[in-house]
């Protein structure tokens, strides 16, 4: 199927360029956003966050994000396809309940369990953005390129798959059999339709990290841009981060105003991989600290004057060593001395102050540039979406250690680090999560079939085998030398105040028009897979599409909480410099690894072997040495 999926890729070519941040006003006017749509109505019940909306509130893009740690193999794009399909048939579904309000402990999809959306034709969201750590080995993931093909593909056929399954059913009687769930339904369907429901927009990749978009309507998107930083060992991309920032277009349905426009919707998301490990806290928080200030759309030199400019790279953000060493092997081991990051020093702190101030001395036309090209642009919704590896202790358990059970996990997430540190504001500035009511993710160990009644999902497994779905579910327990966490996270930034003020200032006389939010319709884990240790995990939600010009609103002295008003790490003037020395490392690496550790390359090196010693004996046979 490697075929089909390049057919999607080749999608991103009728992509406009999107080098620079244009405000959203003179984009409305470029794509035609500013005239003047067919009027309909539509009627909205108010906005429930976090709860089951099966109708809109407001004009908004469906958005599925998801986020796995693919243990730097191929998935099997039949399974992760059955999986998707259960997920994305969640759509009517709030986080952790069921539509009658009910607590939902089913862990495993499959059968006739799989629970249909309220409405149908909302079941296939608008946008589906996939975050994706140790994609492939640490050689391919340098090269990248043709090198992820292979790794890329399956997941755009598993989407396509999902979606044309979906899409069948929904044509099929409501008195349809039973799915039969052979391992060649989903390919069988997806040969046979040639027009995927889906086309990929962008597949890109910081080293093992990579994040694809996919669309379902191409057009309506425009102005995709791109940035990246890494903090591996040299500034390398072992371990990183890749965002995208999109312009969305909407259909132009009609609000109460007599003068309805067409609206749209710029997201920002962001797929990374953050330092592992229990103890590795600080080295995490700087992590996230280089993403602030070095995932940049833009290189700020190219703007900011030199006298402004200010070139911090501090040793916590760029050496992280947490799960590679300097060997290029893919299979490379823990070297980081197993201890985290020193506390920061004094004379860290008075380097951040200097650089806080050398910011705030920026003129105001300088400020706004540097905030747009960050991920915390004004006018954008942002998702941040990876395996974060924040854990539930500094340490490991001991050989007694109480574990969480598939009932008793709830217990366990009050040590969430990634909690704790984001409510004293160390981390993940100013994001939203949606409740937790899943498992941990993190660190899942595969068991044989002889080894079932050692599984913490015994049950489902029995179930599976009564049903003939064994081949379904996969038993499982957690590591014990690990404790269990819910590294794998998806948060978001709501609509900004400064917007919502406009429908609650009164600016609409009075209307019980919603304020414009992030709705939240699903957070849950997907099934285990056979190819890693960490669970996938998914947030379907809606994001208000906005008139062009609520997104130029502006930030008030009252919004400095919020880090699109006032960045929380001042932006690192010298990353887009560094960076580039840096990937030039990741390619001699990557060729270096890709001959002395994969196979493709001990092939390489024994023909030049073969060769070279067949030259050097036909030419001494001839008298020449």
């Amino acid at each position: 199927m490697a075929s089909a999926a390049g057919d999607l890729r080749a999608s991103t070519t009728a992509l406009p360029s999107a080098r620079g941040t244009p405000a959203p006003l003179e984009v409305a006017a470029q794509v035609g956003l500013l005239d003047p749509p067919r009027r309909r109505s539509l009627l909205t019940p108010p906005p429930t966050p976090f709860v089951d909306c099966s109708r809109m509130t407001a004009p908004a893009l469906d958005v599925f994000v998801l986020t796995f740690n693919c243990g730097k193999d191929a998935v099997d794009a039949n399974v992760f396809a059955r999986h998707l399909r259960g997920a994305l048939l969640q759509r009517g579904k709030a986080a952790g309940l069921s539509r009658s309000g009910e607590v939902d402990d089913e862990r495993e999809y499959g059968g006739d369990g799989v629970r249909e959306a309220h409405q149908e034709d909302n079941v296939l969201p608008d946008l589906v953005v996939f975050s994706l750590q140790e994609i492939a080995p640490l050689s391919y993931g340098y090269l990248g390129g043709q090198f992820l093909n292979n790794y890329f593909n399956p997941f755009a056929e598993a989407l396509n798959m999902a979606a044309l399954e979906i899409s069948s059913d929904q044509q099929q009687s409501a008195n349809r059999p039973a799915l039969q769930r052979s391992k060649s339904t989903l390919s069988t369907i997806f040969r046979r339709r040639p027009d995927y429901p889906y086309k990929l927009m962008e597949a890109r990749n910081v080293g093992m990290t990579a994040i694809m978009l996919f669309a379902r309507k191409p057009d309506a998107i425009h102005h995709v841009q791109v940035a990246e930083c890494a903090f591996g060992i040299a500034n390398m991309g072992n371990k990183g981060a890749i965002a995208l920032r999109v312009m969305y277009s909407g259909d132009g349905v009609e609000d109460d105003r007599e003068d309805g426009q067409n609206r749209i919707a710029e997201v920002t998301f962001v797929a990374t991989h953050l330092a592992a490990m229990e103890y590795n806290l600080r080295r995490r928080n700087a992590n996230w600290a280089s993403i602030c200030s070095s995932c940049l759309f833009e290189d700020p030199t190219k703007t900011i004057p030199e006298e402004y400019r200010f070139s911090e790279p501090g040793a916590k953000n760029i050496v992280e060593a947490s799960t590679h060493s300097s060997s290029t092997s893919s299979n490379s081991k823990q070297t980081d001395g197993g201890e985290d990051i020193p506390p920061e020093t004094e004379d860290e702190r008075n380097a951040l102050l200097e650089r806080r101030l050398n910011h705030l001395s920026l003129p105001e036309e300088y400020a706004r540039h540097m905030q747009e090209i960050s991920i915390f642009k004004p006018s954008s919704h942002l998702f941040v979406a990876g395996d974060l590896n924040y854990r539930i202790s500094t340490t490991t358990p001991s050989a007694l250690a109480r574990f969480p059970t598939l009932k008793t996990y709830p217990e366990f997430l009050d040590r969430d680090q990634l909690t704790q540190e984001k409510n004293a504001g160390r981390t993940l500035h100013g994001l939203s999560e949606a409740p937790i009511h899943f498992p941990p993710t993190y660190k899942i160990k595969h068991l044989s079939r002889e080894k079932v009644s050692d599984a913490i999902n015994k049950e489902a497994f029995d179930k599976a085998v009564e049903e003939g779905r064994e081949d379904e579910v996969i038993p499982w327990k957690w590591a014990s030398h690990r404790w269990p966490g819910w590294c794998d996270r998806i948060l978001f930034l709501d609509t900004p105040a400064w917007i919502k003020r406009q429908y609650d200032d009164g600016d609409n006389g009075g209307s019980s028009k919603p304020v414009p939010s992030i709705l939240v319709h699903a957070y849950d884990s997907l099934p285990t897979m056979i190819t890693s240790d960490h669970q996938p995990v998914y947030l379907r939600a809606s994001v208000p599409l906005l008139l062009p010009e609520e997104l130029d609103g502006q930030p008030t002295d009252e919004d400095l909480d919020d880090p699109r008003a006032r960045l929380p790490i001042p932006i690192d003037s010298g990353a887009f410099a560094r960076r580039a020395t840096a990937r030039r490392r990741e390619i001699v690496t990557g060729m270096t690894a890709l001959f002395f550790s994969t196979k493709e390359g001990a092939i390489v090196i024994a023909v030049v072997t073969v060769v070279g010693f067949w030259s050097y004996w036909l030419l001494r046979n001839q008298g020449i040495f």
